[in-house]
C-alpha cells in the first residue's frame, strides 16, 4: 500500500471540488461588482484646491477642471451600494450605463464631451476590471489548494522519516 499516491489522491480530489465550488462563489458574489458594478469618477479641481476649500456655488466649470479639454487620466472608484439609490434619486448625478452593464454616476454639471471622455476612459479599462476580478477568483480558488499540498507534503515527509529500516 503506497500511502504518499493515496493522499496525493484525495488531495487532487479536494483541490478539485474547492476549485470549483471557490471559484463559482466568487465568480458569483465577487467579480460581479469588480465587473459591473457601480462605479464613480475622480475629479480635479481647478488651481489645487481641496474638496473642502472649493465653493461649489459658483458655476461648475469654475472650481471643477474639463477631462476632456485637459485630456486628464480619470480615476474610478467603486460606489457603495447604499449611496447608488440615493445617487439615482439626486438631480446633481447623472447615471451613465456602459455596454458591459456597468454603470457610472457623474456630476450632472459635466459638459457631453466630458461624458462622453470619461464614458471612454472607463470602456477602455474594462480588461483591467475582468484581469483583477480573475485574479481574485484565482487567489480564491488555487491558493488554499497550494497550501493544503504543502503542509500535507510536510507532514508525509516528516512522517517517512520515522520509516523502521
Amino acid at each position: 500500500m503506497n500511502i504518499g499516491r493515496g493522499l496525493f489522491r484525495a488531495w487532487l480530489l479536494v483541490s478539485i471540488l474547492w476549485i470549483i465550488g471557490a471559484g463559482f462563489l466568487a465568480y458569483t458574489m465577487i467579480a460581479p461588482d469588480t465587473i459591473r458594478g457601480a462605479f464613480q469618477p475622480s475629479a480635479t479641481l481647478k488651481d489645487g484646491l481641496k474638496p473642502w476649500e472649493a465653493d461649489y456655488r459658483k458655476p461648475f466649470y469654475e472650481v471643477m477642471r474639463s477631462p476632456a479639454a485637459e485630456k486628464l487620466r480619470i480615476e474610478f472608484f467603486e460606489v457603495e451600494k447604499r449611496y447608488q439609490s440615493q445617487w439615482d434619486n439626486d438631480s446633481s448625478m447623472i447615471k451613465v450605463e456602459v455596454p458591459d452593464g456597468s454603470h457610472i454616476y457623474m456630476h450632472s454639471g459635466y459638459n457631453e464631451a466630458d461624458r462622453n471622455y470619461i464614458s471612454e476612459q472607463f470602456w477602455d479599462r474594462r480588461w483591467s476590471r475582468w484581469a483583477s476580478a480573475a485574479g481574485l477568483i484565482a487567489v480564491w480558488a488555487f491558493v488554499p489548494c497550494i497550501v493544503l499540498f504543502i503542509f500535507g507534503y510536510s507532514l508525509l515527509w516528516v512522517a517517512r522519516g520515522f520509516k523502521q529500516a
